[in-house]
């Protein structure tokens, strides 16, 4: 891969490499031409050779550089049409031709310095963490070796998948402790039922994570989600917003971590009878639903965060109320520990709100089992789904 950002690539960058005498590499690939993407062979070969990358570690194809026994030796560009052409269609390219999704790669066109007709294309191809990546068409899986690009064998496949099952496992452990963490701090309020939405980059699950939000640039303390604010505060772990709980009401809040995760909590009400009943109400769990949406997506603006994995966990749940639209449920929890509902993977974020809500509504069985409900149901009709956080 080049030593430069893709901001900062010249096409003096791009010559030296011949100067230089560079090698490719597992990470670097040199191509004279460009694919001719009208021929079904030579596209398939272009998404193969960026799935190679992104099923590896990442890397850089420099197009318009001729080599000889994989040594830079020319720098003559392409064509400037060859060159826009392709920047202007290699994400319909690959959003067609591989699955799952492959997200991140960036391509960045350099005029040459003898010609305007003629220009030199990066493609820049992260490691992807949501892989292995496959054709669609040939349903075969490439990866990067020192010889090019290989048909990946069973023990590569089988390598890629555990890392697959790794980072489930890092989400998982990173949702208990944070839940652990959540029970502990005494401002929610006394037993109210909670509800927390937890929203990971697959990037900040990898063990080569590296992306950063720039909070001076994200402004965070921007983000509306709560009328009044008792704490507003950068910390460790990033930036931290909430509320208190009250005698009537349980607190919500915040975090936005430095790797782009995400955390919201929020929480219900009690009726102070007689009898006393702790209820969380259907508007609450939409609510949460629509802040966290409209957060989301301003990180995934600043960061790039998806793909992600989202899920929901709950507890206090003990004698609590799911408050429905014309009706309560009884809670048959037992137990003070969390009910944890099954992450789901978003390779981007839905258009609206409520598409987001129905995507988390299929994970939300076992908080609904919990107050007898065997089906989760959202009210799609809800008010709140078309308010935005900012007028709340």
């Amino acid at each position: 891969m080049l030593h430069q950002t893709l901001a900062a690539l010249t096409a003096e960058s791009i010559t030296a490499l011949v100067a230089d005498g560079i090698r490719e590499s597992r990470t670097l690939e040199f191509k004279r031409e460009v694919w001719n993407t009208k021929d079904v062979n030579k596209k398939r070969e272009m998404v193969a050779d960026i799935m190679a990358f992104a099923n590896s570690n990442g890397g850089d194809i420099v197009l318009g550089v001729d080599e000889a026994e994989e040594v830079a030796v020319a720098a003559t560009g392409i064509t400037i049409g060859e060159a826009t052409d392709l920047s202007t269609s290699i994400a319909q390219i690959l959003a067609s031709n591989l699955e799952p999704p492959l997200r991140g790669v960036d391509c960045k066109v350099i005029p040459t310095l003898n010609s305007e007709d003629r220009a030199f294309v990066v493609i820049r191809i992260p490691r992807s963490p949501s892989g292995p990546h496959r054709d669609t068409g040939t349903r075969i899986f490439y990866e990067r070796t020192p010889s090019g690009k290989t048909p990946m064998d069973i023990d590569a496949l089988r390598s890629s998948f555990l890392q697959h099952e790794i980072v489930l496992d890092r989400f998982d452990r990173f949702r208990t402790a944070r839940l652990n963490h959540l029970n502990g701090m005494n401002v929610w309020g006394h037993a109210y039922p909670l509800i927390a939405l937890h929203a990971v980059p697959l990037h900040a699950l990898s063990r080569h994570a590296h992306r950063q939000v720039d909070f001076a640039s994200l402004r965070p303390e921007k983000l509306a989600n709560i009328e009044a604010v008792d704490k507003t505060t950068f910390n460790a772990d990033g930036f931290l917003r909430y509320t208190k709980g009250d005698p009537g009401h349980a607190g919500c809040g915040f975090q936005v971590f430095h790797n782009g995760s995400y955390e919201a909590v929020a929480g219900g009400k009690a009726f102070l009878g007689p009898p006393e009943m702790k209820v969380l109400p259907e508007s609450t769990i939409v609510r949460l639903l629509v802040n966290c949406y409209e957060h989301l997506r301003v990180l995934d603006d600043h960061l790039g965060i998806t793909p992600l994995l989202v899920s929901i966990s709950a507890w206090y749940l003990v004698g609590a109320r799911l408050g429905l639209k014309n009706r309560t449920a009884e809670s048959t929890h037992t137990s003070t520990g969390f009910v944890l509902c099954p992450e789901t993977r978003l390779d981007m974020l839905p258009d609206s709100p409520l598409e987001f809500g129905k995507i988390i509504e299929a994970t939300l069985t076992p908080l609904f089992t919990t107050f007898n409900l065997p089906t989760p149901h959202l009210d799609p009709n809800r008010t709140e789904w078309g308010e935005s956080c900012s007028r709340r």
